[in-house]
């Protein structure tokens, strides 16, 4: 376990269209980065979003942006 991460940590990706102006959720929040960042590169490699990111979540922290992934 890494300093400062928290113990209650959970990671959530989330994804944007294009014109769109808010973000959407993908799938559930999990407890494995390696999950997260999977569905948001899924979800960029369908092509139904043109940015996505993943978000760690930690007890009683705002969300951080841990990952941005962005189609050229």
């Amino acid at each position: 376990m890494r300093i400062c991460e928290g113990t209650g940590r959970l990671y959530q990706a989330r994804g944007h269209s294009p014109g769109a102006k808010r973000w959407t959720l993908i799938g559930k929040r999990t407890k494995s980065l390696r999950v997260a960042l999977k569905r948001a590169s899924d979800a960029i490699l369908r092509g139904n979003y043109n940015r996505t990111e993943v978000l760690l979540l930690a007890d009683y922290y705002d969300p951080v942006q841990v990952y941005e992934l962005r189609r050229r």
